[in-house]
């Protein structure tokens, strides 16, 4: 199964941002929304950016089917995020290992959603399919456009965090070409 999703946010990093993130599962079916507000007290890994957004994107987008059974042998998350592919193939192990630390020895950002989508990664393993990221480049993205149109179009009040994987968004009818001659990573995590 090949899956899109994208993060965008407007003013990011500020207290006004509105993210907002979208998954497309195939050329009539999107699912999108803005992402949920910061908690009342919450740090400064609660603002609401781009890459809050695009791991939110990743961590819907594995819990939107049940795969055991579905005869899937792989999930392939398509996403111009490097933040997001990278982060997950080549740094999460590396964090978790040193306690959430960076190599600078900072607090990684946003360590309550690499949770979630390390989670969501082995759920979808333990039920017999792999997890494949793919770095595209962002012309090739469908789910970039739905995302930026989530974080303009959706009222600020949103449902919390365990909600929102169950929650449905709007269905686009459109599905658009995607050339490029630009390189491309498909990566087994």
């Amino acid at each position: 199964m090949l899956m899109f999703i994208g993060g965008a946010c407007i003013d990011n990093d500020s207290p006004n941002a509105r993210a907002g993130w979208a998954v497309c599962l195939g050329p009539q079916l999107v699912i999108k929304s803005q992402l949920e507000p910061p908690s009342v007290g919450s740090n400064d890994d609660d603002v609401q950016t781009n890459n809050r957004a695009e791991l939110r994107s990743a961590t819907v987008a594995l819990g939107l089917r049940v795969w055991k059974g579905e005869g899937f042998t792989s999930v392939v998350i398509a996403s111009d995020s490097e933040y997001v592919v990278k982060g997950y193939c080549e740094r999460l192990a590396t964090w978790k290992e040193s306690n959430w630390k960076t190599a600078c020895g900072t607090d990684v950002l946003n360590k309550d959603l690499w949770e979630v989508l390390d989670d969501r990664v082995h759920r979808v393993a333990n039920q017999g399919a792999q997890v494949l990221f793919w770095l595209i480049p962002r012309e090739w993205n469908e789910a970039d456009k739905y995302a930026k149109q989530a974080a303009v179009r959706f009222p600020h009040s949103r449902p919390g965090l365990s909600s929102l994987t169950s929650q449905r968004g709007q269905t686009e009818d459109r599905y658009e070409a995607r050339t490029s001659s630009s390189q491309i990573l498909l990566v087994a995590c």
